[in-house]
């Protein structure tokens, strides 16, 4: 469907195709801080309720007892310190 012999770009009326990945702003950002802000919260809370018992805490939060392990590393709380 082309007046010509050859295929120009013109001619396969083509745009600009949006970018998939988002660039990240600062709301983003904020959202992601309170996410983990939230994520700690809730396993110190559960831990308080639980007198540190990590297997009772995770399976408060519907998480494995590694799962639960990792995130206490992840943001340096110990069990001691709820017990």
């Amino acid at each position: 469907m082309c007046a010509r012999d050859a295929i120009d770009v013109a001619d396969l009326n083509l745009r600009e195709m949006p970018t998939l990945v988002r660039e990240p702003n600062e709301a983003s950002r904020t959202n992601e801080t309170n996410l983990i802000e939230v994520e700690r919260s809730l396993i110190v809370e559960a831990l308080r309720q639980h007198g540190g018992n990590v297997t009772l805490a995770a399976r408060k939060l519907g998480v494995s007892r590694d799962t639960l392990r990792y995130r206490m590393e992840k943001y340096a709380l110990r069990r001691e310190d709820y017990v």
